[in-house]
Parts: structure tokens; C-alpha cells; sequence
């Protein structure tokens, strides 16, 4: 429940055709920031290859409110291949909510035991617990619930921005990557290559 779904993926592979991926990034990152898609954050991140001692692969890791998106250009024999995948994940604050449910609880552990320390008493130290604690989750389980509410609700207008972000970030993509392609002499993507797979929400 609390994972991130993919919701759009693309892929192509280029023959013969050289490239560096960071250069690639860059000027990836620079369209970004020329286009000005809005409460965007761009970063490198390393994913492994397989398992737990396998070799990293650099990604450009593109955020926006729920959405992440992770692109891959990487050499391949003599050429290049190019990924895309498009992550929704509207449960990403979830550990801030445990990280506050897990100090409230250490808070009303510690005041249990002052409290049995300083009376000598269980029983007035759960009084003591019951008194003081109370209000406090009363205010967080309300807290967790219009947390929770706001993380189900999918609005029009989060809606619609969801999707201007998925197009305006591909588009950049495809666009950086005819220009390489016609670099090299080659012809641009034709739509129907150009064309992510939608999932689930973003399908129209």
C-alpha cells in the first residue's frame, strides 16, 4: 500500500551511436530548468544493477509532488538505450507520520516511568499516562486521518497537473534525444516511438 506504482514506461535502443550519459543528464537538466516545469527537483541517484554487490547504474531522478521519475541512457555495445519510468507514489510522507507517532510514543513511555518512579505506583503512573496522553492522540490520530484522506484524494486539478508533468517531462526527453539521433545523421523518433505506456490513472 505504502510502495510507489509505476504509472508510465518507455524504452528505445539506439544502434551506432555514441553518447555520455552524464552530458546527457545535463543537458537534460538544463531544458528542465529552461522550460520551468514548476515545484520540480532533479537529482543523480545510483541504482544497483541486480543484487546486493552488483555494479551501480547512475539515473536522473525527476520529482514532482507525488511523481518521480527515473530515466536511464546508458551505453550498449555500439549504441545506446534510453528508459523511462514514471512512479506515483501519494504515501511518500508516510515515515514523517511514524517518525511523529514513534516520538509521541518514547514521550509517554518516559513520562510512564517518571511517574511510577515518583509515586512508587503503577496504577498512578497509567492514571498519570491516560491524563497527560489522551489529548496527545486524540490530536494525532486526527493528524493521521486527514493525512491519510489527503493522500487518497486525487483532485482534478491534481490530476491534470500529474499529467502535464508525465507530457512536459517526456516531451524534454524525446526532444533531447532526436537532437542526439540527428546528430549522428539519423531520423527523429516518429510518434507512434515517441509514445510512452500509460498505466492505471494516466490513461486517457
Amino acid at each position: 500500500m505504502f510502495q510507489a506504482e509505476q504509472y508510465a514506461h518507455w524504452h528505445q535502443f539506439f544502434e551506432n551511436i555514441p553518447i555520455s550519459s552524464l552530458d546527457f543528464y545535463n543537458s537534460l537538466e538544463c531544458e528542465l530548468k529552461n522550460r520551468k516545469v514548476p515545484e520540480t527537483a532533479s537529482a543523480r541517484i545510483e541504482m544497483l544493477e541486480g543484487g546486493m554487490l552488483s555494479a551501480k547504474r547512475i539515473y536522473l531522478q525527476v520529482q514532482r509532488d507525488w511523481q518521480t521519475y527515473h530515466i536511464c541512457v546508458a551505453p550498449f555495445g555500439t549504441g545506446f538505450f534510453v528508459s523511462s519510468r514514471l512512479l506515483v507514489w501519494p504515501w511518500k510522507t508516510w515515515p514523517i507520520i511514524a517518525g511523529i507517532g514513534g516520538a509521541m510514543l518514547a514521550l509517554l513511555f518516559t513520562l510512564f516511568v517518571g511517574l511510577t518512579a515518583e509515586s512508587n505506583s503503577l496504577l498512578l503512573g497509567f492514571l498519570g499516562i491516560v491524563a497527560c496522553g489522551f489529548p496527545l492522540i486524540f490530536l494525532f490520530a486526527v493528524a493521521a486521518i486527514v493525512w491519510f484522506i489527503s493522500c487518497r484524494r486525487l483532485t482534478y486539478y491534481r490530476l491534470d497537473t500529474m499529467q502535464a508533468f508525465q507530457e512536459a517531462v517526456h516531451r524534454i526527453l524525446v526532444a533531447q534525444i532526436n537532437r542526439t539521433v540527428e546528430a549522428s545523421g539519423r531520423k527523429p523518433l516518429t510518434d507512434a516511438e515517441s509514445k510512452p505506456i500509460l498505466h492505471k490513472l494516466l490513461q486517457r
